[in-house]
């Protein structure tokens, strides 16, 4: 009996002892050590679940009843790591009859934008959110530029003018036509705002007129901003001839001319049996000249680093001024498979450093902008600190566009300075045939 006690109690003893074991390794687990020994405090879990919620009101300021809000820029996730990574291709929604409005996240938000679209306000300015409060934001009616179109010191009817933001590229996000003494006006413009004014190529090209393109900031809200004459002036004539460099050329070749400070305003012109093409009516500025087969620039041709124009960074199309009428020959190099491999990852790399960057950009600007919005919540009332729940969101500026700094871009800003070029007329190049079906 007494033998049997003891492996009784003997077998207890272990299963404690593998117990206590057990124990110990899992709070080793849950706090790890320095290297000196001392216990670290396990990281804190990211929440798995985000309600952003908020109440867009108008300048007058009653709720702004079905006004589209659109989550703009890199939405940024906090990981179960600590980390942070980019959610993307977040829909639309709308607001309610209070103006209420809401996203549903099933992780943890750190920093989000809105942009949000109603009548009678400024439709491209971004609103940063604080996800852990309820937002309210009070849209901007914005201001109004007006001017004139002038040529030969008349007003000029009947002309359109655009404006875009000077970090964007759409073609024109205000548009206008001017009115019998060439006058026009843009209402609910972003306010204390650089922007691009000009008057599109297409607009006055068959008067064989053009303008340059006009940089300005925008006046404060509820102002007017009041821009110095656009002026006409007799348009250049670019005419150019592809040549190529070995073989023949594809059929449905073209030429895309468009202008460097605003890269939505182009022109397009087919490229002839003798290879010739023709642009009228191009301001006297900087511009880029693509020659393209079927619409794209990565078709069988390609241009030549032979040309002396040729963009060094994007090395797909030429860049330089125009300042007067010019004549260019511009040489093509038929492109193997292994150089549509290379150059198409060429031209990926590129963007992917450029999206990578621009997001790391805007990420930075919101998280500067939620800290703002954060230290608003605090207010000195009757000299007593405040905490409020709900805080007027402010608007940010979105960065400017990535562009890669080195010794290719200070040789691609030299280019754009001088005259569009091609080859030298003398330089060897097989005459451009058309490939016949």
């Amino acid at each position: 009996m007494r033998v049997h006690i003891d492996r009784k109690l003997g077998r207890v003893a272990g299963e404690g002892l593998a117990l206590l074991l057990t124990l110990a390794m899992e709070l080793s687990a849950a706090e790890p050590e320095r290297p000196g020994g001392a216990v670290l405090p396990k990281p804190a879990e990211a929440p798995k679940h985000t309600i952003v919620r908020g109440r867009i009101l108008l300048p007058d300021g009653t709720p702004a009843v079905g006004a589209l809000v659109t989550v703009s820029g890199p939405v940024v996730v906090q990981t179960a790591r600590g980390g942070s990574r980019i959610y993307s291709n977040v829909q639309s929604t709308a607001c309610d009859n209070d103006g209420n409005f809401s996203y549903d996240f099933p992780e943890w938000i750190k920093t989000i934008a809105v942009r949000v679209k109603a009548p009678g306000t400024v439709t491209n300015m971004d609103y940063p959110l604080n996800p852990t409060i309820d937002n309210v934001v009070r849209l901007s009616a914005g201001t109004r530029v007006s001017g004139r179109v002038l040529h030969q010191a008349k007003g000029v009817s009947g002309v359109r003018v655009a404006l875009v933001d000077t970090a964007s590229s759409q073609r024109g996000q205000f548009t206008a036509v001017t009115g019998e003494e060439g006058d026009f006006s843009l209402d609910h413009v972003h306010p204390t705002h650089d922007h691009r004014l000009f008057v599109p190529m297409d607009s006055v090209a068959d008067k064989n007129l053009a303008a340059v393109v006009q940089t300005f900031r925008s006046g404060s809200e509820g102002d007017v901003t009041k821009i110095a004459e656009i002026n006409l002036h007799p348009a250049c004539t670019v005419r150019g001839k592809v040549v190529m460099s070995k073989g023949d050329a594809p059929l449905g070749l073209s030429a895309i001319l468009g202008r460097h400070l605003v890269s939505g305003d182009i022109q397009t012109a087919p490229i002839g049996d003798d290879g010739t093409f023709v642009f009228h009516g191009v301001p006297k500025e900087s511009v880029n000249l693509w020659i393209t087969e079927g619409g794209a620039t990565s078709g069988d041709v390609w241009p030549s680093t032979k040309n002396y124009s040729l963009d060094p960074v994007q090395k797909d199309h030429l860049c330089g001024r125009v300042d007067e009428d010019l004549e260019l020959t511009v040489l093509l190099d038929p492109i193997t498979v292994p150089d549509r491999e290379l150059r198409a990852s060429e031209q990926r790399a590129i963007q992917l450093r450029a999206q990578g960057l621009a997001q790391a950009q805007q990420a930075q600007a919101l998280a500067l902008a939620q800290a703002q919005v954060q230290a608003q919540r605090v207010r000195i009332v009757n000299g007593q600190q405040i905490v409020g729940q709900q805080v007027v969101a402010q608007p940010i500026i979105r960065s400017q566009p990535y562009a890669p700094s080195d010794e290719r871009t200070s040789r691609q800003r030299e280019l754009q300075g001088e005259p569009l070029r091609g080859i030298s007329e003398t330089s060897k190049a097989a005459p451009t045939a058309r490939a016949k079906p």
